[in-house]
């Protein structure tokens, strides 16, 4: 069995598939992720879709023309 960072363990096949934590941290971290990556939103251009920014380039360049 695989010991989890909180100190529980979880399946060994589940670490074979490159899980590090076990399902309730999983999840801790994904809405976690989740929360911060909605901070990263943004339309870039007048009337396009909502993007997700990554770069420090793509946020210094919102909204020219």
């Amino acid at each position: 069995m695989a010991t989890c960072r909180c100190g529980s363990t979880f399946s060994d096949k589940r670490a074979k598939l490159g899980y590090h934590t076990c399902l309730k941290c999983g999840a801790e971290e994904a809405e976690f992720n989740r929360i911060e990556k909605s901070k990263q939103i943004a339309i870039p251009y007048n009337k396009g879709p909502y993007m997700l920014i990554t770069s420090r380039k793509e946020l210094t360049s919102l909204g020219r023309k």
